[in-house]
């Protein structure tokens, strides 16, 4: 199911949560709880960047570069309401100023409500499922990364650091060309023998490996 492109940019708040929460159960479910709000945010960006090679339209396509990585606001207020349903529980709260600037951090895990809710939106409708399906990939994938270098994954991205874009830049990748995350993701088909071609999860895998090579 291709999702419908011309709701990448105005996603209804019903699939704007549920992206943010299967996102989470996707999170507990490879191993990458307690998930840090930074974390939260740089799988956001690469949910973005890959949905491409899913042939996915997701809730963004554009990017601000930011030394300290992606910041996603709607995205964070979507979390912010999943944990004021009961949704997603909230712990270690606070506040920290860091290069001139006031950061919230914290640490989320999704609830027993939350992840029957998942369940329940998987089993209603093809959207949900395979929307589920593609952020566990996407968590999957990047949970192989060491944690030594998970800080680095973003900095190195290719469309994150691509040439020309200063530091308070936004980066659009609707267009395919500007998305070189998911170019380079899909290189691993391309050159890969003929009776060994990566499926799509596959090529999430190899692109994340290809990132913790850059960031070591």
């Amino acid at each position: 199911m291709r999702l419908d492109s011309s709701r990448s940019s105005g996603f209804s708040e019903e699939h704007r949560l549920a992206w943010s929460l299967f996102l989470a159960r996707g999170c507990e479910k490879t191993g990458l709880f307690p998930l840090a709000l930074q974390t939260f945010h740089r799988l956001i960006y690469f949910a973005n960047c890959l949905a491409e090679v899913y042939e996915y339209a997701p809730p963004s396509q554009l990017v601000m570069k930011q030394k300290w990585g992606p910041y996603y606001p709607r995205a964070q207020a979507d979390l912010d309401q999943l944990v004021i349903m009961g949704l997603i529980d909230i712990d270690k709260l606070r506040w920290e100023q860091s290069e001139g600037r006031t950061a919230k951090l914290a640490e989320f895990s999704i609830t027993r409500a939350g992840y029957a809710l998942c369940t329940e939106l998987s089993e209603a409708g093809a959207w949900f499922k395979e929307a589920e399906e593609f952020l566990f990939d996407v968590c999957s994938a990047y949970s192989t990364i060491r944690d030594e270098n998970a800080d680095k994954a973003t900095d190195v991205d290719l469309t994150y650091s691509q040439r020309g874009v200063p530091q308070g830049g936004v980066i659009v990748f609707r267009e395919a060309a500007r998305n070189l995350s998911a170019q380079g993701a899909k290189f691993f088909e391309e050159v890969a023998p003929s009776l060994a071609v990566p499926n799509r999860q596959h090529q999430l895998r190899l692109y994340m490996r290809f990132l913790e090579g850059r960031a070591a």
